[in-house]
């Protein structure tokens, strides 16, 4: 330890002090510069992580979600096949259910959404044939039957290709059928968009770089 007031003195009779202070002072600058940096680093990479985590908790919630309702409705759906099987239907009509149950699936997955008050319309007309024809709690199948592109004059025709007595069933079956590919292909976008998600972040991160 030597007085401030020496130095001077000494730098001009010691020129090589003044290399090694030159020296000290460079790496002390090198490592208070790479100390900030890595303190910036933690800090982007603290709030990249949090960034993240929020992006990935939505897609990752709602395919929970989808997928504990989706557990419900198959058990509805074993449910109603249990109780369509006691209707002993002809190979006739159960092929008229199937193609009426493509038919509504495929409509779900490829067609257009409609407006709100679209669909807030049609929902009241099919729940008025419902209610019509003794479907209890009409509201439920509605909106799955409207986006499957049925109406009144739809439910008509599957009507009467199969027995009156079993229409109940039938239609519960249906609702099964569409709310389980309704629930499906949430989980699929959901899953997809947290695969997207994590391939961005790898890109950003290089971690998917294969070594040379």
């Amino acid at each position: 330890r030597f007085p401030v007031r020496l130095f001077p003195e000494m730098m001009q009779r010691m020129p090589v002090l003044v290399e090694r202070l030159v020296g000290i002072m460079s790496d002390r600058v090198r490592e208070s510069t790479t100390l900030d940096q890595q303190q910036d680093k933690l800090i982007a990479l603290g709030k990249l992580s949090a960034g993240l985590a929020h992006e990935l908790n939505n897609p990752a919630a709602g395919a929970t979600r989808a997928a504990n309702d989706l557990l419900e409705t198959l058990k509805d759906l074993r449910a109603a096949d249990m109780r369509l099987c006691a209707h002993d239907l002809t190979t006739r009509q159960q092929e008229s259910i199937d193609a009426f149950e493509r038919k509504a699936i495929d409509h779900t997955a490829t067609a257009k959404q409609l407006n709100s008050l679209d669909q807030s319309d049609r929902e009241d007309e099919v729940s008025e044939w419902l209610e019509a024809h003794e479907i209890a709690e009409p509201w439920q199948m509605s909106a799955n039957l409207v986006e499957a592109g049925m109406d009144s004059a739809a439910l008509e025709r599957l009507l009467g290709e199969i027995p009156a007595t079993a229409t109940a069933d039938v239609l519960a079956r249906v609702n099964c059928q569409l709310a389980a590919a309704k629930l499906a292909s949430e989980i699929k976008t959901a899953t997809t968009r947290i695969s997207e998600l994590v391939g961005a972040i790898k890109e950003y991160s290089y971690m998917d770089q294969a070594s040379v």
